[in-house]
């Protein structure tokens, strides 16, 4: 299932740096999917299965600049293909402008 999500100016002001459980990409995706995740260089993780899916570059190039303190990064929007059972408990992002709910 394609999933969007927004990484918002409340996550990166929440986030922390170099935690990958409490960055701006995981809080923005536990929101959205109201599971555990976890972000960090090479891959997404969602504890306490064993998926993983390889982190996107756009994260990356994200996690660096905020990692490294490089000014504050703006908020973004990104898609992931995610297989069903981690969207079970799926919320409406009411910063998402698609319903993406349906299949």
């Amino acid at each position: 299932m394609k999933v969007k999500f927004n990484v918002t100016a409340e996550d990166i002001s929440k986030g922390c740096r170099g935690l990958a459980m409490s960055c701006p990409v995981a809080l923005a995706m536990r929101r959205r999917l109201r599971i555990d995740v976890s972000v960090d260089y090479f891959f997404i993780f969602f504890p306490p299965t064993l998926i993983q899916i390889p982190t996107p570059k756009i994260i990356l190039d994200f996690a660096n600049d905020f990692d490294e303190g490089h000014g504050m990064p703006g908020s973004f929007s990104f898609e992931l293909d995610l297989p069903d059972c981690l969207c079970t408990h799926i919320t409406e992002d009411p910063e998402c402008t698609t319903n993406l709910s349906s299949p």
